[in-house]
């Protein structure tokens, strides 16, 4: 019993540490590929109405005394504020606006501005929010970044996901914490009254983000892992908005109207993973959606999308 039991302790501490090795550099590429950037938003996708946070990270731009221009493709500027009385905001015109920025004067690292939604807009639209540094000494180069958001009926709540997945991690602990106080009082029946019985081996399946810990027993059929991530997905030629993360299923791209398909290319969490890609191929004018659908070996699935936006 206790020679099992030093065993399966043994077979849970390795996944754990290869598990955690795994994630570190998931995190590690994310941070590498979004360490330049200085614009942000706060949610990709939002409702007609609702208010949205841009923010832009000064500690990103490495000049001292430039100015910001931001421009819109919608009519959310109207809307902008922020929370800093030393900012004054420019209107430049009825897309565009000026703030100034002098890090020396001003020492702050970075600024949250505030948007919103015209009530006008639909269901699928986008709102195009650029960002435009521009040094007021001649030799440097201006610096441009764009974000996109998506205009959407509804926001899912994930919130409730979340809850609903820790619920799930306690009823499946609960669970396996029944399943081995019944084996081990099955075991010392079996001892008490002379009778063999072959034990079984533990084993034991850890994945990302604790969404399970199984124990299973030879009374059970292991189904295999129930990972669906992967960690990282690359478009030849193009970069997503936002960059991509882990545990984020939503992306943009935009393309010419010359170009009618795309390489795409997917970077599996667990090798036992199927990779499914559809509508990649005979991209219509306008919106497009690519759907990266990922089985883990128990059947679970996962499902990230592309939001592809050819060009008239």
């Amino acid at each position: 019993m206790k020679k099992r039991c030093l065993i399966s302790l043994i077979s849970l501490i390795i996944a754990i540490v290869l598990i955690m090795n795994k994630v570190t550099l998931a995190k590690t590429n994310n941070e590498n590929q979004t360490q330049n950037s200085f614009l942000s938003i706060d949610k990709i996708e939002n409702v007609a109405g609702e208010k949205e946070k841009i923010t832009i990270d000064l500690s990103k731009i490495e000049y001292t005394d430039f100015y910001i221009v931001i421009n819109s493709n919608s009519k959310v500027l109207d809307s902008i504020t922020n929370d800093n009385d030393n900012l004054k905001i420019e209107k430049e015109n009825d897309d565009e606006v000026r703030i100034n920025i002098n890090k020396k004067e001003m020492n702050i690292k970075s600024m949250d501005l505030y948007i919103i939604i015209p009530e006008d807009s639909n269901n699928g639209d986008f709102v195009t929010i650029e960002a435009i540094i521009v040094s007021n000494e001649e030799t440097q180069e201006d610096l441009k970044e764009k974000v996109m958001i998506r205009i959407v009926e509804s926001l899912e709540s994930e919130e409730k996901s979340e809850n609903s997945k820790k619920d799930s991690n306690q009823l499946n602990s609960k669970e396996n914490e029944n399943k081995e106080k019944t084996q081990n009082k099955e075991e010392e029946q079996s001892k008490s009254s002379g009778s063999k019985k072959s034990q079984s081996n533990s084993i034991k399946t850890t994945s990302i983000s604790g969404i399970s810990s199984k124990s299973a027993s030879s009374s059970e059929i292991y189904q295999g892992s129930n990972n669906a991530y992967l960690t990282n997905i690359t478009v030849n030629g193009y970069s997503l908005l936002p960059e991509f993360s882990i545990t984020s299923t939503t992306y943009f791209l935009e393309v010419d109207n010359s170009v009618t398909s795309l390489e795409i290319e997917t970077e599996k969490y667990d090798k036992t993973e199927t990779v499914t890609i559809y509508g990649n191929e005979n991209l219509n004018i306008g919106e497009n959606k690519v759907l990266i659908t990922v089985t883990a070996e128990n059947g679970n699935t996962r499902t990230y999308r592309i939001i592809v936006t050819r060009k008239n």
